[in-house]
């Protein structure tokens, strides 16, 4: 009986302290801008959106599942614990040099979001993530 408690404890535990969350169940926001630029990605629902400018109208970008399970799997591979405290290594967007770039994860109206860095240059933590989606945003 003990060793069954013990099982279903560790179970349990390990699935409360899981900061993994599927990326169908948020809203992802990739945002870069400076007073005369704006671009943004926008992932929901299984959609992938592109605004190359404040007044456009987002384009759809099309993804294969194959590249749903890559941008899936880099997703679950970020820390949302230690999200919001990521900052920029470079601070280029102090000077004007590049553009000032945000992550933002939403889910059920629940917002976070990195401190900021240089558009292109994310955190480490991030950055395999944000140059999966700046590629397919090219798409």
């Amino acid at each position: 009986m003990k060793i069954f408690f013990i099982i279903l404890s560790t179970l349990f535990f390990a699935k409360g302290c899981s900061n993994q969350i599927n990326i169908e169940e948020v809203e992802i926001q990739y945002v870069a801008e400076t007073r005369g630029y704006y671009y943004s990605i926008k992932i929901e629902d299984k959609n992938f959106y592109v605004i190359n400018a404040r007044n456009d109208k987002p384009k759809e970008v099309h993804l294969s599942k194959n590249e749903w399970n890559i941008l899936s799997k880099l997703f679950n591979e970020i820390d949302l614990t230690t999200f919001e405290k990521l900052i920029g290594e470079t601070n280029e967007r102090d000077f004007d040099k590049r553009p000032f770039g945000n992550l933002f994860i939403t889910k059920n109206d629940k917002k976070i979001q990195t401190k900021g860095f240089d558009h292109t240059i994310p955190p480490r933590e991030i950055k395999p993530f944000i140059d999966l989606i700046l590629q397919y945003s090219k798409k």
